[in-house]
């Protein structure tokens, strides 16, 4: 199967389109026709801001409502250029340093965590696993057990 080739709108070059219209609609049928593969996964992952600010529980809108898809629709046709407008303010904050901090980071902060101070706790006292109620439980569970036949009483 060959890849479809389209002028792509957002990136302005000849790249491979994508294998099918994402929604069905006219919005769908135009980002079909004019727009590559990687610009719609760079939309996939810049369109994860919108739902995390406007979209998540008790936000203003719903992506199952009308009104929810309505708004990711108008995101993503002002993200794409085929209307005119501003997309809406995210609350997503670049990291002031790329890369600190994350998995990966080879910087040594073994120093800094002998630095920090210890919380301080009381001493526990110490208990055996099982509680002196589990224990006492037991015991009468294991009292009350019938003696086996034919053993002395």
């Amino acid at each position: 199967m060959s890849d479809r080739i389209v002028h792509c709108r957002k990136l302005g070059k000849d790249l491979p389109g994508l294998a099918k219209p994402p929604y069905k609609n006219d919005l769908g049928r135009r980002l079909y026709e004019e727009v590559s593969k990687e610009a719609w996964a760079e939309w996939v992952k810049h369109s994860v801001r919108f739902v995390n600010t406007y979209c998540g529980p008790g936000s203003k809108y719903d992506l199952t409502t009308p009104a929810g898809q309505e708004f990711m629709f108008k995101q993503c046709a002002v993200y794409f250029g085929f209307e005119e407008g501003e997309e809406a303010q995210t609350a997503f904050v670049p990291a002031a340093d790329k890369g600190a901090g994350h998995a990966g980071d080879n910087t040594d902060r073994s120093s800094e965590l002998h630095e920090r101070e210890a919380p301080q706790h009381a001493p526990r006292r110490w208990r055996h696993p099982r509680s002196q109620r589990a224990r006492a439980r037991h015991c009468r569970v294991s009292l009350r057990r019938p003696l086996r036949s034919g053993a002395a009483p």
